[in-house]
């Protein structure tokens, strides 16, 4: 059982890196992070783009629009910090912010160090409660802690808990059900 959920593990963790679909950008987005800036329906003759500095007003980058469907198109925005404005060929405009999302990252360590901290003091201990605390306290924290950790980690976070959580649940069982029984008073 401990080998078929380390297998589940190390796939869900594989899994997260194959990822190869960019997605798609929001209004704020990580410096440096690839997206998919999708139009809305566009009738153009040259299917362009311009992204200018908000700061500045300089053109930062060009380049042509890629078909995605009918009259709806889509470019990859990778830009470092700053405000952007994206000007497509038809004059409509879109403001992207780029900032660090450091905040997803401590939001996310934080919850795992509380529940890495609560099972090793179950481990210590040898108790299962706190093991079995630990445990739930991974997979309720891959349900509260979605909005942040999905925009930087994917799916990836949320399964991990998931499967960390089941497996530590599942280790409290086994502690619990091995504890000797108390001895018979005389």
């Amino acid at each position: 059982m401990k080998k078929i959920i380390l297998y589940i593990a190390i796939l869900i963790f594989i899994s997260s890196f194959a990822n190869a679909e960019l997605e798609t950008c929001q209004d704020q987005v990580e410096i440096n992070t690839n997206c998919k800036m999708i139009s809305p329906s566009l009738v153009c003759t040259n299917y362009t783009y311009d992204i200018f500095n908000s700061n500045t007003g300089s053109k930062v980058k060009q380049g042509n629009l890629t078909n995605l469907n009918s009259t709806i198109y889509y470019f990859n925005f990778t830009e470092p910090e700053g405000d952007y404005i994206v000007k497509l060929c038809d004059n409509t405009t879109r403001e992207v912010k780029v900032r660090t999302m450091i905040n997803a990252i401590l939001i996310v360590m934080g919850v795992f160090l509380i529940g890495a901290i609560l099972v090793s003091i179950g481990f210590w201990f040898k108790n299962s409660f706190l093991v079995m605390t630990g445990g739930l306290w991974f997979i309720l924290s891959s349900f509260f802690n979605t909005d942040k950790s999905f925009l930087v980690f994917g799916w990836s976070v949320i399964l991990f808990n998931i499967v960390v959580g089941a497996f530590l649940v599942y280790q409290s069982i086994q502690m619990y059900n091995k504890k000797e029984p108390k001895e018979k008073r005389d």
